[in-house]
């Protein structure tokens, strides 16, 4: 019988190959603890790339925040809520249920229309202007100036926080919220705030503790405190701090400025966007004299180093100080203008003291060179503070397109000279921000004045020997300060470059 026929060989080698096998259904069929690391990444590697699955699976264009608020802010807008509507677009673009802005208003506060409400109150309750645009504003909100971290902290305002006894226990808000899906015709709530007490006094735990407290342990005031800026009485501290808007804070330090140099209040920045332009911040006019000629001269120089051409100078919340520096001040942006004589804050005060030596020694004389020294004052023989007309380097000459923003109109005193010598005699483009829609805004809210105590003047009798017209004040348990306006000092353009004067100085009287 013949052989039967055999497949070829090579037919058989082939349907003997292996079957490719598949990691991913022998990951399938593991069970624990047979499953190793290599099991695992032989799978997810074993699945190819597919670029059509990859395509975008969202509608939502993506949106750039950072951008997008930055010109925000360069646009102009005709009211509060047109700016907050479009924020409120801006955060519904991105199309996240975690991302929503909360733009609820507040319509009523007790009942009265909410802005009018917060007015009449910080006109019967706030004294820091006669112009009732700062006075909201600071109402509102509450700037200062952080001396060691160089950035200004906003804080809640006077109508939030007080010092004194609100009229109710409750404040009743009635807002209204935005449209929503869920609320489609917007929400409108009623809230009933109560207020939040701080303890102020430490200690008290009866009436006769509180009438101890409040003595007043010595008549005597400091030099300092007398002359100290005019600025709105401050709340007392509490031990619960008050609150602060940290949402609205810049961050520390501010990514769009360099600070270039500082000193001990005063601050020189450079803008990172736009390095020509400088920012000198300036809280306060009561600065040590003594020192800071060399701190604006250092400031200046180095910003003209690093390239600034135009300053903006930042005198938000400046209550005034002295008056010498008031117009110093302005010498330091206008260096070949230097034509301001500068009186001293007060020269009863060292006259009297002259006189009280004269009558201890009994002389007769009035030659002392001191005595001459001010009785040429008095006879408008204009000197400065150092004796001599102060000479500025050429370093800190800039091409000063200077302005003047002044955040809230609250910039008094001596701050207030240094603005209207600013804007009127070297035509200064000056800024004053918020307020009420529709209404100007001051660019500084009080003149300068002299401030002499009732003491102090007594103290001129006495030295003179001259009785007083009064006798001083008893101390009584419980003392207030007033402050009473006598005269004030409107600064006008009549001083020549030989330190001659041309007509009086503008005094207005009350």
């Amino acid at each position: 019988m013949p052989p039967p026929d055999l497949p070829p060989k090579e037919e058989e080698e082939k349907e003997q190959e292996p079957v490719e096998e598949d990691p991913c259904a022998t990951l399938g069929e593991l069970l624990e603890p047979n499953i190793t690391f290599e099991h695992v990444k032989r799978c997810y590697e074993h699945v190819p790339y597919n670029a059509t699955l990859a395509d975008d699976p969202f509608t939502t264009p993506p949106v750039d925040m950072t951008k997008s608020l930055d010109l925000l802010s360069k646009r102009q807008f005709n009211s509060d809520f047109e700016f907050h509507k479009e924020v409120d677009l801006l955060v519904s673009s991105l199309n996240d249920a975690h991302a929503n802005y909360m733009d609820c208003e507040v319509v009523t506060i007790d009942g009265k229309n909410a802005i009018d409400a917060i007015q009449d109150w910080a006109d019967i309750n706030s004294s820091i202007s006669k112009d009732r645009g700062v006075r909201l504003n600071k109402a509102l909100a509450s700037y200062t100036f952080d001396t060691d971290k160089k950035d200004y902290i906003l804080s809640t305002g006077s109508f939030s926080t007080r010092a004194t006894l609100p009229e109710h226990e409750k404040v009743v808000y009635q807002i209204k919220c935005p449209t929503s899906p869920e609320f489609p015709e917007g929400q409108e709530h009623h809230m009933d705030v109560k207020w939040d007490i701080y303890r102020l006094i430490t200690g008290m735990n009866s009436t006769k503790k509180k009438k101890k407290e409040g003595k007043v342990k010595s008549h005597n005031i400091d030099l300092q405190e007398s002359i100290q800026a005019a600025i709105e009485p401050l709340n007392h501290q509490t031990i619960h701090p008050i609150q602060r808007i940290h949402k609205r804070q810049q961050p520390l330090p501010s990514p769009a400025v360099r600070l270039v140099y500082n000193g001990t209040s005063t601050a020189f920045y450079q803008l990172l966007k736009r390095p020509e332009i400088g920012v000198v911040v300036i809280p306060t006019h009561s600065v040590n004299l003594k020192t800071e000629t060399s701190i604006m001269e250092q400031g200046f120089g180095l910003l003209y180093n690093a390239g600034v051409q135009n300053v903006i100078l930042d005198l938000t919340a400046n209550g005034g100080g002295y008056v010498t520096f008031a117009y110093d001040l302005v010498d330091w942006m206008f260096p070949l203008d230097n034509i301001t004589s500068v009186y001293q804050s007060d020269l009863r005060t060292p006259m009297s003291s002259i006189m009280a030596i004269m009558i201890q020694l009994r002389t007769q004389t009035l030659s002392h060179d001191r005595i001459s020294r001010q009785i040429s004052f008095l006879q408008d023989r204009l000197i400065r503070r150092s004796r001599h007309r102060t000479s500025y380097s050429p370093l800190v000459l800039m091409n000063h397109n200077l302005g003047a923003f002044e955040m809230d109109g609250s910039c008094g005193s001596a701050c207030g000279m240094s603005l209207n010598r600013l804007k009127n005699t070297h035509g200064v483009k000056s800024y004053a921000v918020g307020g009420r829609q529709g209404e100007e805004l001051s660019l500084f809210s009080f003149p300068g004045a002299s401030v002499y105590g009732l003491d102090s003047l007594l103290d001129d009798f006495e030295n003179l020997g001259v009785d007083p017209p009064m006798k001083r004040m008893r101390l009584y348990p419980i003392t207030a300060r007033y402050h009473e306006v006598l005269w004030e000092i409107v600064a006008n353009n009549h001083w020549k470059q030989d330190g001659q004067t041309g007509d009086d100085p503008s005094i207005e009287q009350h």
